[in-house]
């Protein structure tokens, strides 16, 4: 898949998990739930996504918007931003076992959004 292809289910998915990657524990765990049905409930979810982004230094806009409503610049600057925040060889990320040697699993993510 490609940035095109992203539906707004997995792009939250994706960045909630990497969040929890990061290290942000407050954030509810909808990488492994879908998002809810509601308009309301996505809102909230999306905001409280956008919240978490902007702490971590975020420089752009973020709101709910950027994932309800995804583009594919957009969608490339945002997880440009995640994986430089990720942690990196040897770190946590690789202890749980969801790294790729080489941090592998991060290009090919990168390379699959270009």
């Amino acid at each position: 898949k490609n940035s095109e292809d992203l539906s707004t289910e997995l792009l939250v998915r994706s960045v909630s998990h990497c969040l929890h990657v990061i290290g942000d524990e407050e954030l509810p765990e909808y990488s492994k739930a879908s998002l809810p049905r509601e308009m309301s409930s996505r809102f909230r979810a999306c905001t409280t996504l956008a919240e978490a982004i902007k702490k971590l230094g975020f420089k752009d806009e973020i709101s709910f918007h950027q994932f309800l409503y995804p583009t594919p610049k957009y969608t490339r600057e945002l997880f440009a931003f995640i994986f430089e925040k990720l942690p990196h060889q040897g770190s946590a990320l690789q202890q749980q076992g969801a790294a790729v040697s080489g941090g592998g699993m991060s290009r090919g993510i990168v390379n699959s959004l270009a």
